[in-house]
Parts: C-alpha cells; sequence; structure tokens
C-alpha cells in the first residue's frame, strides 16, 4: 500500500460520513499517510541505512540544514500532534469535528506536495544533511 492511498482513505472516511468516529480516524490516516511519505523520501534521498522507524520521522527533517525539509519536518510533528489528540483525548470536542479532520487531510496533502516540490537533494548536500540526521539519531537514542 502507498501512502496517497492511506490519504485517499481518510478523505473517503469523512464523504462516506462525517461522526466523530470517522472524524478521528480520518486524521490518523492523514497523520499515517504523511510520516509515511517522509520515511520514504528520506530512504530515497540519504538511503535506507538511516533507521526510521523508532524516530519522530518530523525531528529527522528539522534535524537536516534545508529550509524546505525543516517546514516539512514541523509540519509533520503538528499532524502528529493532533493524530495523539484525535486517537487518544476523547474529551477533545474539537478534534472531532468534520472541519479538523479536512484541515489535517490538507495538512497531509500540503507535506505530499512540499516533499515533490522540494524533489531530489543535490549530491553535494547530501553527505552533510545525513550526517545532521545521524547526529540527531545519536543524540536522541
Amino acid at each position: 500500500m502507498r501512502p496517497r492511498e492511506v490519504l485517499k482513505f481518510g478523505e473517503d472516511l469523512l464523504g462516506w460520513q462525517q461522526t466523530q468516529p470517522s472524524c478521528r480516524a480520518a486524521i490518523n490516516r492523514a497523520f499515517l499517510a504523511a510520516e509515511h511519505r517522509c520515511k520514504s523520501y528520506i530512504k530515497e534521498q540519504f538511503g535506507s541505512d538511516l533507521e526510521t522507524s523508532r524516530h519522530a520521522v518530523g525531528s529527522m527533517l528539522q534535524a537536516t540544514s534545508d529550509p524546505d525539509l525543516k517546514v516539512i519536518g514541523t509540519e509533520l510533528s503538528q499532524l502528529y500532534g493532533r493524530r495523539i489528540l484525535a486517537d487518544y483525548d476523547l474529551s477533545n470536542k474539537e478534534i472531532q469535528r468534520p472541519a479538523a479532520a479536512e484541515d489535517q487531510i490538507e495538512a497531509a496533502k500540503a507535506i505530499f506536495d512540499g516533499l515533490d516540490r522540494r524533489g531530489n537533494i543535490a549530491p553535494i548536500d547530501k553527505n552533510p544533511m545525513k550526517k545532521r540526521i545521524q547526529d540527531y539519531l545519536k543524540a536522541n537514542r
């Protein structure tokens, strides 16, 4: 399954019904889609030797020297926070509104679009950026 399919499923959930559970589930899908897209980007650009499964992927992107990737990393971290609210704070009335779910789907789309616009990292920049990510990973074990 590809990340865009996960995002599409989140959108479909809202089109199917706009209940509190479907709104919360759509927010969850939006985050997971964006996170997997970012993980794929990291692996494509820096190689598969970077461990992305146990670390905050948004923070890994923020650790680079690239301004676009830092913004995307921040957006992903914010989306993660809203996903935690949607999944675990059942008393939060704001997060279960259809408008909130639509906002998070749009935020995930913005992450996809940002990575698509950013494209490939220049070879000369890859090693220094990878080193910054590795330093972040070492410091946050």
